[in-house]
């Protein structure tokens, strides 16, 4: 049977959201990525006489993205039971608990239903707007000023952040987000080359090409967010069979040589690591000359592995360096990044 693609929406609000939460724990198992992934798999599913779905998208509003994220975020990283462990913990730990927490819960739901007209409020506006930065400025202050206020109402508990936090790597998510991003920044370079060889102007030429240069260095901080993606697979000790295990180490199978090496781009030592990691690579050197580890300096030559910014090279972009395992797989009495 042919491969059918499925992409799921999860709709936010209330009930919606909590029905979206549900249903996303029944609706994982039936699909096959993990089995499609190697073109092995592929090749068996076509046999099969039922469908053979595969998940190509999961996307949301409010609630319902909240529940979106989560269950992509377990699904890659260990399956529909990872995604269903993650939903579960996620709203037990977020639904109203807390004295104050059940009050607004309760007085929320009874004002609904004493209410006859929908009424449509923007939280950009008053009075929402001051009760939003109370909520989610003014009572986390207050809460970490004085602990007892927690009791009342937990102090991130309005902080959608802070809350998705303890149960996401948004690190990872980003470093997802810009390699994923690696074909469309090439289709961006493959117009401007274009534009380029079209230009009337030498003015308008040099300028086109400027921006291709910024696109191809752009793209190689990009190309090294895979490697940092299969590292911090290794270092959290993912299952052989998660979707994230399966992720490509050093660059995507697309048609990267379409981006020509540009002599205007300099190749300095930053655009492999930050500072911290350089100088942990040249103190990782030194110590295996001097403790007479078996691999040679040369060994560290290509260690740590080359950290990954968030944001590529663009403005306000920081580092994110790849959790490395020790160069001689000794214990080293240096900063590790």
């Amino acid at each position: 049977m042919p491969i059918k693609n499925i992409a799921i929406a999860c709709q936010g609000g209330g009930s919606h959201a909590a029905y979206a939460a549900g249903a996303l724990p029944v609706l994982l198992p039936q699909f096959r990525n993990a089995e499609l992934a190697p073109s092995q798999g592929r090749a068996k599913l076509a046999d099969e006489a039922q469908d053979v779905l595969r998940l190509t998208g999961i996307s949301g509003t409010s609630g319902g993205a909240i529940s979106a994220l989560l269950a992509w975020y377990g699904y890659l990283l260990g399956g529909p039971e990872a995604a269903k462990a993650g939903l579960e913990r996620f709203w037990d730990a977020n639904c109203a608990i807390a004295p104050g927490e059940r009050l607004l819960n309760d007085i929320g739901q009874w004002a609904g239903s004493l209410a006859q007209v929908d009424l449509k409020l923007s939280p950009y506006l008053s009075p929402l707007r001051e009760i939003e930065t109370f909520a989610t400025a003014t009572w986390p202050m207050l809460a970490a000023m004085w602990p007892p206020l927690g009791g009342w109402i937990r102090g991130p508990y309005f902080q959608l952040r802070e809350s998705i936090a303890p149960h996401i790597d948004f690190d990872l998510v980003g470093a997802i987000g810009d390699f994923c991003s690696i074909p469309q920044e090439i289709k961006r370079w493959q117009a401007i080359a274009l534009e380029a060889r079209m230009a009337d102007t030498p003015p308008e030429r040099e300028r086109l090409q400027a921006r291709q240069a910024a696109i191809e260095h752009d793209l190689r901080a990009r190309l090294a967010s895979g490697g940092w993606i299969a590292a911090w697979s290794k270092a959290h000790e993912l299952a052989a069979g998660s979707l994230l295990r399966k992720w490509p180490s050093s660059k995507p199978s697309m048609p990267v040589s379409t981006i020509r090496a540009s002599a205007s781009v300099p190749t300095t030592s930053r655009s492999r690591w930050c500072a911290s990691c350089s100088t942990a690579r040249r103190s990782a050197a030194r110590y295996a000359r001097s403790s007479g580890c078996s691999q040679s300096s040369t060994a560290t030559r290509n260690w740590p592995r080359p950290c990954w910014r968030t944001g590529g090279n663009r403005p306000g972009a920081t580092w994110r360096c790849a959790p490395n395992p020790a160069p001689c797989g000794r214990p080293w009495p240096g900063r590790w990044a």
